[in-house]
């Protein structure tokens, strides 16, 4: 049997006496498809925020693939794939639409290919005619 590809046992995160998420265990197998729902406040977006080592847990452990991950740094995370799109863009505002697509895919190919492969994206998206448009210059939606 294989292990799940994700697995939280006894998560709990806290903010000096504020408890954010409060023992939470659950596993998530291959393919299978979970929902999270709850009302403001919950500890959604804080959980999240475990699974992708933006916040350390208090205590309790998370597990990939049947590895403990919980100390890795998100962004060794989000190159095993865990990564999270918050909400508000964040994007490099001073920079052009194709740079902003650059800067994480240089972590993974050099330069040159970088701005290839951003540029192919920015067509598969339809915005290849804004790549040199600064993204603090276009729409919501574009960024």
């Amino acid at each position: 049997m294989t292990p799940p590809i994700l697995a939280l046992e006894h998560v709990t995160k806290r903010f000096g006496g504020v408890t954010a998420v409060d023992d939470v265990s659950f596993a998530i197998s291959e393919g299978e498809l979970r929902c999270l729902i709850g009302p403001n406040g919950a500890g959604k977006s804080t959980l999240f925020r475990l699974i992708t080592g933006y916040f350390p847990v208090t205590s309790g452990t998370i597990r990939y693939r049947g590895d403990e991950f919980g100390t890795l740094p998100a962004f060794r995370r989000a190159r095993m794939g865990i990564s999270i799109k918050f909400q508000t863009p964040m994007v490099y505002y001073d920079q052009t639409m194709l740079q902003n697509l650059v800067v994480p895919l240089q972590s993974r190919m050099p330069v040159p290919e970088a701005r290839r492969e951003a540029a192919v994206l920015l067509d598969r998206f339809g915005i290849g005619d804004g790549a040199d448009k600064l993204a603090g210059e276009v729409a919501h939606g574009y960024r």
